[in-house]
């Protein structure tokens, strides 16, 4: 098991970051660029096309006895030449949990792909600023300004201000048309849908149209 702990990069500490699901992570660093995507319980860290390595969990559990020989443990499969281990490790516990990157070096850029109705979860990960890049190059930013509090500002022109209230209400306000897609003919001034995970209370932002969203800490 990779179990690492944070490190600390130019005297700072660098922050871990999730794994999500099914989404098509880039990250860069002086020297090298490393496509990550986790999927289909496994994940897959890339150079380029022929040079790659591909994580799985291996069950140690022997069927037959009461307890568990030593948990899980990774099983690496490399083609061509991939060093990530330089700039991050893996840190992965068990089959239901998720993964995440412990970084050895602060990336300079961090971006996921989003494809329509896929959702950025407010507060899920310990991030200061979503910008988002929308295929029709509008752009929005959503920061964090305080425990539970964002401030948006779309290139439409569209913004506002997201709060979680100590008993647990959000409030959204903002200025700007909210049209749909289809309206009239225009285009979305917001681009996006607020909702609300059933699991843990966060906010949902779910995109309205594909999206590069490079996350800042």
């Amino acid at each position: 098991m990779e179990l690492q702990k944070k490190n600390e990069a130019a005297g700072q500490e660098v922050a871990n970051l999730p794994i999500l699901n099914c989404f098509l992570t880039t990250l860069t660093f002086r020297e090298e660029e490393f496509e990550i995507l986790y999927c289909n319980s496994e994940i897959t860290i890339s150079r380029d096309r022929d040079n790659y390595a591909v994580i799985r969990l291996k069950n140690q559990q022997v069927p037959y006895k009461a307890t568990i020989l030593g948990g899980f443990a990774f099983s690496v499969e490399k083609t061509g030449t991939i060093n990530y281990k330089k700039y991050f490790d893996i840190h992965w516990e068990d089959d239901v949990s998720m993964p995440e990157l412990v970084f050895h070096q602060k990336p300079s850029k961090v971006k996921r792909e989003y494809e329509k109705g896929q959702k950025i979860e407010l507060g899920f990960e310990d991030v200061g600023c979503y910008r988002v890049v929308y295929q029709d190059n509008v752009t929005a930013d959503f920061s964090r300004v305080g425990e539970g509090a964002y401030d948006f500002h779309f290139s439409t022109g569209f913004y506002g201000s997201i709060n979680t209230e100590p008993d647990g209400i959000h409030t959204i306000r903002f200025k700007g048309h909210r049209l749909d897609a289809e309206e009239d003919d225009y285009n979305s001034e917001s681009k996006f849908i607020i909702s609300r995970s059933k699991y843990t209370d966060n906010l949902l932002l779910i995109l309205q149209d594909k999206a590069t969203v490079f996350i800042e800490h």
